[in-house]
């Protein structure tokens, strides 16, 4: 079962993105692309010397044991050197994934949530999914929806789109109340005090 990594960190002060992208494509080179279970990487741009890696591996093993051989590789020291503090890496398997052909992702919608107290899981995938093909199927830009979850119990709701702007552009299908009707039974599962709403541009 495929694994996500998600590490966010900042750069040391006075690093230019130049400098990450150079330090990023040189550990991409030179450890990512040799690991057993790699199977795609992102570099995203928060903001305000914000990253993010997003990693996704074939399993949690391939995951785990990258991680562990990471620090024994000049080119993830180098790497991990231009960050202000070692990330904190979370892993989580995919609920729900949602694909159309399109173009290479240039940038992605980013919202961590909990479920609202008494909501089942088990209905995440259906709601997900009515949500998802009533607002994004079809859209231009789109490329993939995806929920995940890690083992804290904290989930992610994950756009990736052409370009970031295609990213706020289907975010904004949903509304600002009221929702759309293919929003609801999502919205329904999902604590509002929790959500973590963010957009990215790809960097790497």
């Amino acid at each position: 079962m495929a694994i996500v990594e998600w590490a966010e960190f900042h750069t040391q002060a006075q690093i230019s993105e130049a400098a990450l992208l150079t330090a990023a494509q040189a550990m991409q080179a030179q450890f990512l692309e040799l690991q057993p279970g790699y199977l795609s990487r992102q570099l995203l741009a928060l903001g305000a010397g914000r990253y993010a890696d997003l990693i996704v591996w074939h399993d949690a093993q391939a995951a785990n044991s990258a991680i562990a051989a990471a620090a024994q590789y000049p080119a993830c020291q180098a790497y991990f050197g231009l960050l202000r503090s070692a990330p904190p890496v979370a892993l989580g398997r995919p609920l729900l994934q949602h694909q159309a052909a399109a173009p290479a992702v240039g940038g992605l919608e980013f919202s961590l949530f909990r479920l609202a107290p008494g909501a089942d899981e088990a209905a995440l995938p259906a709601a997900a999914t009515q949500m998802a093909q009533g607002l994004y199927a079809n859209e231009p830009g789109f490329i993939e929806h995806l929920v995940l979850r890690n083992a804290a119990g904290l989930y992610a709701d994950v756009v990736l789109a052409s370009d970031a702007d295609s990213a706020r552009y289907l975010c904004g299908k949903w509304g600002q109340g009221p929702f759309d009707p293919a929003c609801e039974a999502y919205l329904a599962l999902i604590d509002p005090a929790s959500v973590q709403l963010d957009f990215w541009q790809r960097v790497v």
